[in-house]
């Protein structure tokens, strides 16, 4: 059988999503080649990220470089935290990976 998507690589790994002139804290569960699986941390509100929205990412790596990642979001869920809130889980697609977040995920197999 022929696998739907490219293999995800499990990390932990904190980022700052930027949407406009707001910014957000999560950590990135798992990583492929043309994705990103992140949590942001509780929060009172949902986040207002609808398929399709356009967001940036800043990765910090374990070598303390600073990879930037556009990224379009494909789906979002929203699950209670008590007592912290809301955690925001979103599944996004990079566009157009830079030569560093490849170099990074050649690094990790």
């Amino acid at each position: 059988m022929e696998k739907r998507h490219p293999a995800r690589i499990p990390v932990c790994l904190e980022t700052k999503l930027i949407s406009g002139t707001k910014s957000y804290t999560g950590v990135i569960g798992n990583l492929s080649k043309g994705g990103v699986y992140l949590e942001t941390v509780p929060t009172k509100s949902a986040t207002p990220f609808i398929p399709k929205t356009r967001l940036e990412l800043k990765i910090q790596i374990p070598s303390k470089e600073i990879i930037n990642l556009h990224c379009k979001v494909v789906w979002l869920h929203t699950k209670k935290t008590l007592p912290h809130g809301l955690t925001n889980c979103i599944g996004m697609e990079i566009i157009n990976p830079p030569s560093e977040y490849k170099g990074f995920l050649k690094s990790l197999h």
